[in-house]
């Protein structure tokens, strides 16, 4: 996790962690070349206490949406499956234009069986794993809960809530060229911190 984290395990637990941030190559997932046939991707579940309200966040983006993951119910037919083959997973994820992401918020746990009482106070996981994966695959990248980019991926849209990252995907999907740059600048972003080629 960020430093912030880390320290907090150090000073209350007297654990000393390492950071290893999430990483991928172009073997996990190689950038995508096939045609786009759907508007936005969101690589994760949707079903439990706390994933659950994901799915109307999602089910509000504008164009055609896919969730690859579980769903506890699907209203709106976003679902794609949970599809367990990762090579077969990222083949379909590239027929997304973009991907979106939701961060983990940790008090969102606060009535569940996993919580804990310094949990929240970790406060919310910006990065994870499906970030890396949508930016190997050249998916530009919208994250709901953001007012801005953050400084380790200046090229990821952001989206303070539900409405802002609706009005932000509509943007990016009425602007081809900004899709384009966005698609090429994502791989290269990921290959500098996030890659075990440096």
């Amino acid at each position: 996790g960020d430093a912030h984290i880390l320290d907090f395990y150090t000073r209350k637990h007297g654990i000393i962690g390492v950071n290893f941030p999430f990483w991928t190559d172009t073997v996990a997932c190689p950038r995508a070349a096939g045609p786009k046939l759907f508007d936005a991707a969101f690589l994760g579940n949707c079903f439990g206490d706390v994933r659950a309200n994901r799915y109307d966040l999602i089910a509000g983006l504008p164009g055609t949406v896919r969730i690859f993951g579980q769903v506890d119910s699907d209203p709106q037919g976003l679902s794609a499956g949970y599809e367990k083959d990762h090579a077969a997973l990222m083949q379909k994820l590239g027929g997304a234009r973009f991907g979106f992401n939701v961060p983990q918020v940790f008090s969102d746990y606060r009535h569940n069986s996993l919580n804990f009482p310094e949990l929240a106070r970790l406060g919310s996981f910006q990065t994870p794993s499906r970030v890396a994966q949508y930016a190997a695959l050249g998916l530009p990248i919208l994250t709901c809960g953001l007012h801005s980019a953050p400084d380790w991926f200046p090229e990821m849209l952001t989206g303070k809530d539900g409405p802002a990252c609706a009005t932000g995907a509509r943007q990016l999907l009425d602007a081809p060229a900004r899709q384009a740059a966005l698609s090429d600048a994502a791989p290269n972003r990921l290959v500098q911190p996030y890659s075990s080629a440096r």
